[in-house]
């Protein structure tokens, strides 16, 4: 009986010590991506207290463009939405969205009626893509003026933080939104479904 124990107890050390250490990976990636959105939220704070920003002047969009320059390997684009839900500018430049209502979108719905800021989940975009939108609101005095968002590619995030993360045996790691969607997980192609349908026979 005593190999039986012995080999009992370092199986149970080997599955703690192994689980402590997905743990402090996951807290790892998690303590880098809140520190993305901090820093996100800082910037979009940052940017607008700028009068041109408020008032979607000519120059708001130099400002708007050279933001972007400056993070464009985290960023999808840089978006000025106007207090009806309507995109003002977007850069990269995009004509064909400009004038799009997009008030139909959930976290657009809530900016407008909260005037808080507020991080979509992974939605498509009127440019085309698969992105997670941060929009931070615009006053122009006490007067809610809109939105500034800035669009981010969660799977490139998820790459950043992720991607080098090497789990063993059959384990897998994923980067899930609040409502159980799919954003990003090493080694397969982003779904945006909900990760209890993608795992239902798993």
């Amino acid at each position: 009986a005593l190999p039986i124990l012995v080999y009992e107890d370092i199986k149970e050390r080997t599955i703690e010590e192994f689980s402590n250490e997905q743990q402090m990976l996951a807290k790892t990636a998690a303590k880098g991506i809140e520190s993305f959105f901090d820093v996100s939220r800082s910037n979009l704070a940052f940017l607008s207290q700028f009068r041109e920003i408020q008032e979607s002047t000519d120059e708001s969009e130099a400002l708007m463009s050279n933001f972007f320059e400056v993070y464009k390997d985290l960023l999808s684009a840089i978006t000025r939405v106007d207090s009806m839900g309507v995109i003002i500018y977007t850069y990269p430049h995009n004509q064909s969205v400009i004038g799009n209502d997009i008030s139909y979108q959930a976290h657009i719905r809530q900016i407008m009626e909260t005037r808080q800021a507020v991080i979509s989940d992974v939605f498509m975009t009127e440019q085309g893509f698969p992105t997670v939108a941060y929009h931070f609101p615009i006053f122009h005095g006490n007067t809610f003026a809109g939105s500034l968002a800035l669009l981010i590619p969660m799977d490139e995030l998820g790459k950043l933080h992720l991607g080098e993360i090497k789990i063993r045996g059959t384990g897998k790691v994923w980067l899930v939104s609040e409502d159980g969607i799919d954003i990003y997980s090493p080694g397969t192609q982003q779904s945006n479904r909900s990760l209890l349908e993608k795992t239902e026979d798993d």
